[in-house]
């Protein structure tokens, strides 16, 4: 991976060339830019890259700024004022993992091969904007929350994760089901699934985050949760792939997803990167493979009364993989308004758990309504 050298900071992810002999040694910092143009750094802390101690400062400032004011992590300098050259602005995933254009059996190829991949375009402008209605639809009538008035979008009565900037109860969200029956994103899946053309798909949580000011701001979201969902054989021996459809842009910058591809970095010290995601793509990752999200780190890259991150998250499987009873389940999920996990083929209810739907589900199209 390339990695960009700067010589003043900016906003992003900092990490070592070198590798480290101690996996509990500190291997990166965060470095994000309020409205008013302040700079906050965060010390990282790999595996887990938990934000453990900041200081702040204003305006631009290089290295030797930083080696002077950065926090302390177990009473070393986080920079190493001798060799502080070690540090680079962390890339995001490179351009061999992205696809487009009519090109489905090299993306499920990379997908499976390496771990991850980004298809261009699965959904047409015309699709995001559709499932973005669809999900504003679904989050008025289901919250107090009002598209355009950024003033209503808090955490109560949405069964909305503040930490995580998840809705667990928008499973029948219907811009969710617009997304999982765009043609691109079915296309996607059924290359992933070897041409396979009939596929059920999960009823996921909404992933919506909001707009912030600074780091504290309680509407940024919480990062550092790297995960995997599972890694049991689904189907033909191998195990599910999951998606993202991004229906806002994603990156470093306003903050989304982020994923270890090809094992970067080992058990030990996974390194993961951003993956920067234009509306209407879709990423699709192995379930075994690490992955999780991060805040953003540039609070100039949200527009107050528009923009926030609207994902959603898409897992399909052949209907072979499901069991007679599975599918009368899926059923019974879908007419109840519930939500599943990633495994269409194993759906659990989430409202199950004292999550009830907050808003009775609309009728599926027919493209939809193929997926159940």
């Amino acid at each position: 991976m390339k990695r960009k050298r700067v010589a003043t900071l900016e906003p992003g992810v900092y990490r070592r060339e070198a590798e480290f002999a101690d996996p509990d040694d500190l291997q990166a910092f965060r470095v994000v830019r309020t409205r008013a143009g302040q700079l906050v750094i965060f010390a990282l802390q790999t595996p887990q890259l938990t934000e453990t101690q900041s200081t702040t400062y204003g305006g631009g400032g290089g290295f030797a700024l930083l080696r002077r004011d950065f926090a302390v992590h177990d009473g070393r300098s986080i920079v190493d004022a001798a060799d502080h050259s070690r540090w680079t602005l962390a890339a995001p995933l490179d351009a061999s993992f992205y696809f487009r254009g009519d090109d489905f059996g090299a993306f499920a190829a990379c997908v499976r091969a390496r771990g991850v991949a980004v298809f261009k375009r699965a959904l047409s402008a015309a699709e995001v904007a559709g499932a973005l209605d669809g999900c504003w639809s679904w989050i008025e009538r289901a919250s107090p929350w009002r598209r355009g008035d950024p003033a209503t979008w808090n955490a109560e009565g949405t069964c909305f994760s503040e930490r995580h900037g998840v809705c667990f109860v928008a499973g029948q969200c219907e811009g969710s089901w617009a997304a999982r029956s765009a043609p691109g994103v079915r296309e996607c899946f059924a290359a992933v699934w070897d041409g396979a053309d009939d596929l059920i798909a999960s009823m996921e949580p909404l992933i919506l985050w909001r707009p912030w000011h600074d780091p504290s701001d309680a509407a940024r979201t919480a990062g550092g949760w790297l995960h995997y969902d599972d890694d049991e054989e689904c189907y033909d021996g191998r195990t599910t792939v999951q998606g993202i459809a991004a229906l806002t842009r994603h990156g470093a910058a306003a903050g989304g997803f982020v994923v270890v591809a090809d094992g970067e970095g080992g058990d030990d010290a996974p390194v993961w990167r951003h993956v920067a995601m234009d509306p209407g793509d879709l990423v699709c990752w192995t379930s075994p493979t690490l992955h999780g999200s991060e805040p953003g780190c540039d609070a100039a890259a949200f527009d107050d009364g528009r923009r926030l991150r609207v994902a959603a998250p898409i897992c399909m499987v052949p209907r072979a993989a499901a069991s007679p009873a599975a599918l009368a389940e899926r059923r019974r999920v879908r007419a109840a308004g519930g939500t599943t996990t990633h495994r269409p083929h194993r759906p659990d209810l989430r409202f199950a758990e004292g999550l009830d739907p907050p808003a009775a589900p609309r009728p599926l199209s027919a493209e939809a309504a193929r997926l159940l």
